[in-house]
Parts: structure tokens; C-alpha cells; sequence
């Protein structure tokens, strides 16, 4: 549910009078039936609707709508409901002009009509119903828009999933996955695809000749076409990632052309791992796909999440990558057999040279093994998975890599449900900043320990709001992505550990991206007594910045940048590296027990505030830091010192008040770290 400001049209008198009259309370909710339109009637004839009231005990039957508000036109578009004409958005009536065409006659949900807007007791409590009216729902339509030809050659080609015949009995997703998968044969397959001898299940390459070709075929596409579609309204708004996830059954409707999700996700996973050129657009759709599936699995850890979903992409990575190897050791052979039949003509030309075909043979082979080797090397682990996937496989096994195990997924495939939660918050937007809690309450409302922090309260601010769900992060996942974040940017009006989920913000570094720079340490928090505003974690405070000045950045239009924000680069007595813009000469470096990047601080009294996430490497080879030597702060090295330092300390302490055997004592590291206050 999106609120659509500015340009908020204010009720009538006789709508106020329609809510009035129908009342929801408790489980209650309103649905809209729509009718069907006459048989002479053209598709711009006035949608008819009739409001009613439904109780989700009694499990009513009803579809709901998944869509982005937009913008009211002027006049704004009215739906006839009992009579009595309800003004709603350009995009929510052309959603039911469209549905009504292909549906005829159908029960609805669908928050701008049955939501009274303007009420927010109602509104607080209908969205606590989110989460059942979209799960109850018998289906969800996922309205992308009005059609064109070019999207519906995009929908085409989406629900053309030719692939699955080798993953699921006779090509069903709803059939069993086949006990030995046919790997070879969708090796096959993805190659005569990939170099276009078949029917391809790939968008063509974007050219005049493509083009030309594709535009009387419904199922074909090129690579900016399905580019565009996929960076549509819909995946970038926060209330629509809810609606999805809660959602059974969905379909994409764009135009008069509808597809189900439970087909096109399957493609979607192939394109992901045979496109590389689409990656960045079918990330979006790849987070949602996987959240929703590990939702359905009830798994919260990324080592209890298994599925035939996931199994998929594992499936069509390992072919990819399989592909690969092959592809660069048939080069490699045709390069041997060149080079023979080069060298070969030679060896008589110098005859005191003795050049025989044995010698030449054995030159170039030694030279191809070499390269063999090292390609080898550079595929094992592609190589080692197929080996033991095709070995489990051809002995009849229904192999699954281990749970704790996510070979063959990228690393955004790797984390918790909370994580993937707060990648969303860093990908998607929303008119109303609150929205951005509020529009994920059913969500983290059934996947938390306690809910209780949690409150749906138009009337808080939106610092209010942010720091009651901050606050919710740190307590069900004990992790300090979300400080990472507030580094980036945080919140006005709030401490500088609130983040400000309203901006772009980047998504936490990990060690999946090669960060860990306290090297795995829990994280460990606790709220100041006598001022809940002051965050109490553990950690160092270490040099002061001395330089900080803008990085150059590629001048080249289509050059990729190193961030959505131009980094800075800081320089401290010890260590170099790049941070935000908001890093001042005078601030300090600072690592904290549980996050995997150092951050700059500015002092604030007694305690410091957050600045800026950072990334930083040593001036030389070795430095000498409390007379050890450290290697890579970004790998922990410089924790590692600290850490066994003031062990080593607090241990001396021990000893010197008395205690006895203090070295036998397995002590957790919260025991004798630093406190550092954050404000």
C-alpha cells in the first residue's frame, strides 16, 4: 500500500459516506468485485464496481493487485463503486481496465479503493492485515503497466522456458525433479543456444539486423528490451517486495498479456547464469525470487535454505561453468593442432637442427599441458562441483550440496533472511519515508523473535520510525550490517547509528566480498543506561585522518564508477584508502567488533559519531603496529593484534588482583575488549 503524494485527491462527501457505511473492524476486510463488461460495451467503458466487506476467517475467494500508485490525472480517473464514483490513479485504473478485459467479472483487493485513505486508525490496522489478505489471496496480479508490442515480445519470451526438461520430469515444475538430471544434454543445449544454432532461449543482441528480425516474432526480444522491462516501476518500491512475498500464486500482467511467475522464475534463474550482460538487471528479481522461496521454506539462515529453486540456479551454474572449461580447453587444442601443423613444415628448412615430428609433439604438448594446468586451476572448483555432481547423479542419487553449503551462488545468495531484507532496504524506495518501515511490518512481524518494537504509527516521525526498526535489526540479528549502513547516511534528527533507509544506500560488505576486518568477531551491543540515544559496542579507535581529498573518477560516459556516491580518497599515519565525502581531516579510524569494514568516527564528548564506512590497506608491505607485524586490515590482520594485546593485558590485570589460572579461561572476547560509545 503506497500512499501517493503530492498529488492526494480528498474524498467526497459520498465516498467519506461508502467507508462510513462499510466499516472493517478486527479480521475484517473490503473487497471490490468488478463486473464484467457488456457485450457491447468498448474497453474504456466506465469500470462498475461493488464494495462489500469480508472476513478472513470465513476464507473468502478473492485475487489481489500488486501494482505502484503513480500519479492522479487531470480530471482524475473515477471507478463507479455502489454507485458512487471513487477517484483513483492513472496506473490502478488501467490495471482494471486490462484485468476486467481478460477476467471478465472478479473479486479484488486493492488498497487504494479498499483503504480509506484518509483514516489512519484504519489504515494502521489494515496494514497489520497485509501479510494474510496477500497470503489468502487465490492470486496475485503483478501489473507492469500498459503493453506495447515490444512487451509483449518481452512476455513471450519470458514464458518460452524451454529448459526445464532437463531438471523436472517431462519439462513440468510441478513434477518431480528428476533423479538423475540430464546434464549433458543441457549442456547441449545451453551451447547451441549460446552460439545461436537453435531456437534461442537468449535476448538477441540489440543491432539493426536483430531488430528487424525479431519484430514479427512474439517470442523473441532483444537484450535492451527485456533490459527495460525488467527495470520496470514495480521491482523498485517497497510495498510491492511485501505483496510479492506473502503471495502463492502471482501473475505478470503487462498490457493483455499474462504470464505466471511460477514458470517465468525458472527463466529468469537460467538467464541470470547464461547472460552475464543482464546481471545487474536480473538482480532485483533474482532477490525477490529467492527471498520468497526461502520464506516459503521457513528457513531464516542461509545453511537451512535448500529447495528445488535453489537447486536450479546450482543446476545451470555448474552447466555454465562446465561450458567454460570445455570452451577454453577446445581452444587450447585447436591452438595445439595450429601450432603443429605451423612447426611442421619447418623442420626440414634447418636440417642440422634434427627437428623431428616426435620433437615438435612433445614442444607444443608440454606448452599445452602448462596452459592446460593452469586453466585447470583456474576452473577447479567449477571442475571439482561438476565432477561430484555428475558422479552422485550418474549413480541414481538425488544429490543436493549440503545445507551449510552454497557453491554455484553468488554471494547475495549467501545471507540470512534479515540480510536479504536489508538489501532490499538499500535497493528499493518509497514515496512516504516511513513506508520504508512500515511497507516491510508483516515481514519482519512473522519472522522475529519479538514484534513488540515494531508499531505502525503514521503519527511518529521519521526518525522515530527508523530507530524502532534499527533497533529491531540489531536484536534479531546481532549482526552490524545496519551500522555499516548509518555510516553511509544517517537519519536527521537521530543518532548517527540510525540509518537514513530512506537514500541510496550500498548494500554491507561482507567476507563474500573479501572484507572482514575483525575477522569474524561477534558483534556485541548494549544500550547506554542513563541515554538509550548512545549505542555501546566494542572495539578500538585508532589513527587520526590527515588527507582527504576526491578520487578522479573515469571520465568515459559508460565507465562504471566505483560507487552510486563518488568515493574519497583518506590518508591516516599508518594506512591508505577510499571513504565517502563526508570524511574530515581530524576524524578517526575506528574498528568495531563485528562489522567487516573499518569506519571513521568524529568525536562527540565521551563518545563518537558515525561518519563514514571505510576501506583501507597499510601505506607499505609491513607496518608496525604495538610491535607486531600486521599484513591487511581489511582481512582482520590489524584486529587480530589488537585483540591479542588487550587479552594479553586484561589477563595481567587478573593476575595482578589474584586470580588464579586466568590463562586456562576460555573468556569471551566482550570481557576484555574496549567499549566505544556511539551517539
Amino acid at each position: 500500500m503506497e500512499p501517493c503524494n503530492p498529488s492526494f485527491i480528498p474524498q467526497s462527501s459520498t465516498v467519506s459516506a461508502l467507508y462510513d457505511d462499510l466499516r472493517v473492524a478486527s479480521r475484517c476486510i473490503r473487497l471490490v468485485r468488478v463486473h464484467a463488461l457488456a457485450e457491447t460495451a468498448t474497453e474504456d467503458a466506465p469500470i462498475q464496481c461493488q464494495v462489500y466487506v469480508a472476513d478472513l476467517d470465513a476464507s473468502p475467494v478473492y485475487t489481489t493487485l500488486s501494482y505502484v500508485w503513480g500519479t492522479y490525472s487531470s480530471p482524475p480517473d473515477r471507478v463507479l463503486c455502489n454507485n458512487i464514483p471513487v477517484p483513483i490513479t492513472s496506473n490502478c485504473h488501467s490495471a482494471l481496465r486490462h484485468l476486467r478485459t481478460i477476467n471478465g467479472s472478479f473479486d479484488v483487493w486493492i488498497d487504494a479503493i479498499c483503504i480509506n485513505q484518509e483514516n489512519r486508525e484504519e489504515k494502521h490496522q489494515q496494514i497489520g492485515l497485509m501479510g494474510d489478505i496477500y497470503s489468502q489471496a487465490s492470486q496475485t496480479f503483478i501489473w507492469l503497466g500498459a503493453g506495447s508490442s515490444t512487451t509483449d515480445r518481452v512476455m513471450g519470451f519470458l514464458n518460452r522456458v524451454e529448459h526445464l526438461q532437463y531438471f523436472f520430469e517431462q519439462g513440468d515444475v510441478d513434477k518431480p525433479v528428476l533423479r538423475k538430471l540430464r546434464s549433458w544434454a543441457a549442456q547441449l543445449f545451453y551451447t547451441k543456444n549460446r552460439y545461436r544454432w537453435d531456437r534461442s532461449t537468449l535476448p538477441h543482441q540489440t543491432s539493426r539486423k536483430s531488430v528487424t528480425k525479431i519484430e514479427s516474432e512474439s517470442t523473441k526480444c532483444t537484450e535492451d528490451e527485456l533490459a527495460d522491462f525488467l527495470n520496470c516501476a514495480w521491482i523498485s518500491r517497497i510495498w510491492t517486495y511485501q505483496e510479492f512475498l506473502f503471495s502463492s500464486n502471482c501473475f505478470l500482467v503487462c498490457g493483455h498479456a499474462m504470464a505466471s511467475m511460477h514458470r517465468i522464475q525458472y527463466h529468469i534463474i537460467y538467464l541470470a547464469n547464461a547472460h552475464d550482460r543482464l546481471e545487474h538487471d536480473l538482480r532485483p528479481w533474482l532477490a525477490i525470487i529467492f527471498t520468497r522461496d526461502m520464506y516459503r521454506v521457513r528457513a531464516t539462515r542461509a545453511r537451512d535454505y535448500n529447495s528445488p529453486l535453489l537447486d536450479y540456479w546450482r543446476f545451470w551454474y555448474k552447466v555454465t561453468q562446465d561450458h567454460l572449461y570445455w570452451f577454453y580447453t577446445l581452444k587450447l587444442l585447436i591452438l595445439y593442432a595450429i601450432s603443429i601443423v605451423i612447426l611442421l613444415p619447418y623442420r626440414t628448412l634447418i636440417p642440422e637442427m634434427s627437428i623431428n615430428v616426435s620433437t615438435v609433439l612433445v614442444v607444443v604438448g608440454v606448452v599445452f599441458l602448462v596452459a592446460l594446468v593452469t586453466q585447470a586451476l583456474l576452473f577447479v572448483w567449477a571442475a571439482v562441483q561438476s565432477t561430484l555432481t555428475h558422479t552422485s547423479y550418474d549413480i541414481g542419487l538425488r544429490y543436493r550440496l549440503p545445507p551449510s553449503d552454497l557453491t554455484g551462488t553468488k554471494s547475495y545468495l549467501q545471507s540470512s533472511f534479515h540480510g536479504r531484507i536489508l538489501e532490499i532496504l538499500c535497493t528499493r524506495n518509497a514515496t512516504e519515508p516511513r513506508d520504508m518501515s512500515f511497507g516491510l511490518d508483516s515481514i519482519l512481524r512473522r519472522n522475529a523473535a519479538n514484534s513488540d518494537s515494531l508499531v505502525v504509527n503514521y503519527s511518529l516521525s521519521q526518525a522515530e520510525v527508523y530507530s524502532q526498526l534499527t533497533r529491531h535489526f540489531l536484536q534479531e540479528t546481532n549482526s552490524f550490517g545496519v551500522l555499516e549502513m548509518a555510516a553511509q547516511r544517517h537519519c536527521p534528527g537521530a543518532p548517527s547509528w540510525i540509518p537514513d533507509y530512506s537514500q541510496k544506500l550500498e548494500y554491507p560488505s561482507g567476507p563474500t566480498d573479501g572484507h572482514d576486518a575483525t575477522n569474524g568477531c561477534k558483534a556485541y551491543y548494549r544500550f547506554h543506561p542513563d541515554d538509550p540515544q548512545i549505542l555501546i559496542v566494542k572495539g578500538y579507535i585508532g589513527k587520526t585522518v590527515t588527507i582527504v581529498k576526491p578520487l578522479e573518477q573515469d571520465p568515459r560516459p559508460q565507465a562504471k564508477q566505483p560507487s552510486h556516491e563518488p568515493r574519497y580518497y583518506i590518508e591516516t599515519a599508518i594506512c591508505k584508502g577510499t571513504s565517502y565525502q563526508q570524511a574530515q581531516v581530524g576524524d578517526k579510524v575506528a574498528l568495531i567488533a563485528g562489522m567487516d569494514v573499518p569506519v571513521i568516527v568524529r568525536g562527540d564528548g565521551h563518545a563518537v559519531k558515525l561518519v563514514a564506512p571505510a576501506i583501507l590497506q597499510y601505506k607499505f608491505a609491513t607496518n608496525k603496529i604495538d610491535g607486531t607485524y600486521s599484513r591487511n586490515i581489511m582481512l582482520g590482520h590489524a584486529w587480530n593484534n589488537y585483540d591479542r594485546d588487550r587479552r594479553r593485558k586484561w589477563v595481567q590485570e587478573q593476575r595482578d588482583i589474584g586470580v588464579k589460572d586466568v590463562d586456562a579461561l576460555e573468556l569471551d572476547p566482550a570481557v576484555y575488549l574496549d567499549d566505544v560509545l556511539i551517539s
